[in-house]
């Protein structure tokens, strides 16, 4: 029986609830998640100029080894 009190209880709290702190908690999540994927993106560029880089570096190599002989 008391259970079934606290969850109409809880249904009230929820329903009085302001809607203003509900759209500022998914604002909340909503930035946080544009924070994490411009991380994942930052990590995906500096993997990809790391690869560039390594690129360039074996073609400059591999350049004067062929022009070397």
């Amino acid at each position: 029986f008391y259970e079934v009190e606290e969850l109409f209880l809880l249904d009230e709290m929820i329903k009085e609830y302001p809607e203003t702190h509900l759209q500022k908690l998914h604002i909340g999540i909503q930035k946080e998640t544009i924070q994490l994927i411009k991380l994942h993106n930052e990590d995906h560029i500096h993997t990809i100029l790391h690869f560039s880089t390594n690129l360039i570096c074996f073609v400059i190599l591999s350049g004067y080894s062929i022009l070397g002989n």
